[in-house]
Order: C-alpha cells, then structure tokens, then sequence
C-alpha cells in the first residue's frame, strides 16, 4: 500500500510534538531539573512543529518534503536522541517516500499529439487516411514538466538547513551556566606540595600530630580553615528532614536538587545503576547553585548529604572509618598522582556532642578543578557524611559559607551541634 510522504510527515511530526509535550509536563512535575534539559525537550518539540507545518503545508510538494523531512529527522536526534527515534524514523521515511515519487511520477511526452477521431466514433480506415487521423480514439499522454527552483528557492534551501543545524548544535553541545571561563575567573591559588614523612602540615600552616596518613602528600593552601564559627555570610534556608531527624541550612539562591545531578556523580566511581541504588539508600538532600558553574550536566558548586543509619556506630567505629578514608585518599594520591590533590589532611573536629574528621581535596574537572570539603560525623549511632564542593574559582566564596552551614546542622533537638 502506497502512503503519501506527506501523511508519514504529518505522523513523524505528531509523534515528536506529542512525545515531547509529555516530557515537558513530566520535567515541570519535578521540584528540579537542569535548564539545559529544558532547552533541548523544547528544541526537539520546535522541531516537530515544524515538521507537521512542513508536511501540511508542503503536501503538494514531492520535491521539498525529500528535501526538508529528513533533514529534520536527523537533526531531531541531537537534542534528544531516543525519544526522537520514532519521529525521526518517520520522517526519514516520509523523505525517502518523496523522492521516490519525484522518479516514478515523470511521464515521457508522445511524440505526435494527435487529435481524437470526431465525436469519439470509430472511422472507416479509408476516411481515417484522408484526415489524417487514428481509427480509434487515443488518450494523450501530458508531459509532467520538470519545473526547476529558482535561484531564490535555492538559496533558501541550502541556508534553512544550514542555519537550524547551528542552532540546534549549538544549543545542544553549549548550554548556560557551563563552566566557567579560566580568563575572567578570579586570581588562582597558588600550591605548593611538600612531602611529610612524619607529621603533615595543616593548611593554616600549623602542626598537626593526627592529620595525614604517612608519606601522604599534602598541597598546601594559602588560605587558613578554621573550625570557629564565622561571621554569618549570607541567607540561609532551612532544609528539614523529619525522616532521619535533622535540618541543616543552605543559601536561598540555591535549590534543593536530584542528586544525580550535581559533581558527585562524575568522580563518585559507582556504574549508573549502582549509583542510583545507593543514592537512594543514603543520599537523603543535595543542594546547588543553578547559576553556577556546570560540567556533564552536573553541577559543580553543591551540597551533598549523607545519612548512614542502618549500623550502631559510635566513637569507637570512627576511628576504623577514619582509616578506611585515609587508605582510600593515599590509593587516589598513588594512582593518580597529578590529578588528586590533599589541600587539608585529615584532622579530627568535634561538632557539639558529635565527633568527627574532616579533609579537603580537589580534582581536575574539565579545563579546571572542583575542590571538596568532606565532613564525617558520628551522632546517635548514625554517621552522617557531607560533601561541600565548589569549582576552584567559586571557593573562595564559598569556603566560609560551607563552614556556616556545617555548623547549621541539627540533629534530633532544636539547638545546633555547635
């Protein structure tokens, strides 16, 4: 059965305008999602208007439906490559359709036109040769004319294509709020790094007998951290979760987003699946600055947090934690020596009734590097695990909020830990 291309148009274009169209309600369902996602699923429903236009409109044009509807088809596949594949397979094939048409649908002009016998009456062979005429009445063959576009039309259809693949490419591969240009960042910190066969030196420039593990190196920082509480920084919202009992504060211009995506997820080592499953056994909030800096689709300047409470732990089992982490960091520094970075070793810090060890480190993302303050805290016989994480340019700023906001913590009571 022959299907006229512009029907399979006019079908590609409603699958990609309907598939779409559920993405978007189901992406505005979500209290969070990534711009650039937005972008795309709106990108990818553009084009599906306009390939139910372009079938509607064009459906008495063979010749511009294989040439448009496949290009829309494949360019439909940059934005949102599964969720395009039916579209897109029809469009193909509308395109496809049409230019077979254009090849079966010439005629060869006759010859000779000649004109029916009188009143469509078969003629007597002797009268027919003295007019001239055939016998019997012969149906004229019309030539279909091969009428070429003008130059206009030309121009038109090599620029069309052209301009929408830039756009859509462009959009695709570069999307706002990406990371951040290394020339208009601000002054970078200068590091040094000294190898402590001993003791480590903390990176306010004092002893520490309990820091890092031994022959571990440690770049050092020429900024100081303290544990003192700073002076407050800035607005902070207060994130409750009833379930594992504590609230902790972030900035009211950050948002409570999914965890899958923030930086976690592109130095986390875990395959998808697996991560997914232990986010949702003890990932319980992640926060992150939607203006910032972006990478993967992650968020690079975030907050993630932790709760472990399916083991009794207490001061006792922080000790071996401890180690686990610092065994852990010397086998990162050891197999990659120039990517890892300890910018503070290991030290012990007591929030309140709840003791502790914190570190801060940092790794090469991108064309830049995100530094990490990590933060493990026993309280209750749970063990609580935060991340506070910022591009190198970003932390600066952030430093002192992260420490304002790991001093917000409660847990279980109405007083902060510190």
């Amino acid at each position: 059965m022959h299907v006229p291309p512009f029907i399979l148009g006019i079908l590609g274009g409603l699958a990609g305008v309907t598939v779409h169209a559920v993405l978007l309600v189901q992406f505005f369902s979500r209290s969070y999602g990534l711009f650039a996602t937005f972008l795309h699923l709106v990108l990818a429903l553009l084009l599906g208007i306009a390939a139910l236009a372009l079938a509607a409109v064009c459906r008495y044009s063979p010749k511009t439906l294989a040439v448009f509807l496949p290009f829309i088809g494949a360019l439909g596949f940059f934005p949102r490559l599964l969720s395009w594949a039916p579209a897109g397979a029809l469009l193909i094939a509308a395109g496809v359709t049409a230019s077979l048409s254009l090849r079966s649908g010439y005629r060869r002009p006759v010859s000779a036109a000649t004109a029916p016998p009188p009143g469509g009456a078969p003629l007597h062979w002797s009268e027919a040769a003295r007019l001239g005429a055939p016998m019997h009445a012969v149906p004229l063959v019309r030539a279909r004319e091969r009428q070429g576009w003008s130059a206009q039309k030309k121009v038109a259809s090599i620029a069309a294509p052209l301009v929408s693949a830039a756009v859509v490419l462009t959009l695709t591969i570069w999307s706002p709020g990406g990371p951040a240009d290394s020339s208009a960042s601000a002054e970078p910190t200068a590091v040094t790094t000294t190898s402590t066969p001993g003791g480590a030196t903390s990176a306010n420039g004092t002893s520490s007998p309990d820091s890092a593990t031994p022959g571990a190196r440690v770049t050092e920082a020429p900024h100081s951290t303290t544990t003192t509480v700073p002076a407050e920084t800035g607005a902070l919202d207060t994130y409750s979760d009833h379930e594992h009992g504590f609230s902790i504060g972030f900035p009211t211009t950050w948002r409570n987003t999914d965890p899958s995506e923030v930086g976690q997820r592109i130095y986390g080592g875990r395959a998808q699946a697996e991560d997914r499953e232990y986010q949702d056994a003890y990932v319980v909030a992640a926060f992150a600055d939607w203006h910032g800096p972006t990478y993967d689709g992650c968020f690079l300047d975030y907050i993630w947090v932790e709760v472990h409470d399916d083991i009794a732990a207490d001061e006792t089992a922080l000790a071996e934690i401890r180690d686990a982490f610092e065994q852990d960091m010397a086998a990162l520094q050891y197999d990659y020596p120039e990517e890892v970075r300890l910018l503070q070793p290991f030290h012990s810090i007591q929030v309140g009734t709840a003791a502790g060890f914190e570190y801060v480190w940092s790794v090469p993302v991108d064309d830049g590097r995100v530094v990490m303050k990590e933060c493990v805290l026993v309280v209750n016989e749970c063990v609580y695990y935060l991340q506070f994480a910022a591009t190198e340019a970003d932390w600066k700023t952030c430093q002192l909020l992260f420490q304002e906001i790991l001093h917000s913590l409660t847990v279980r009571g109405s007083s902060p830990l510190i």
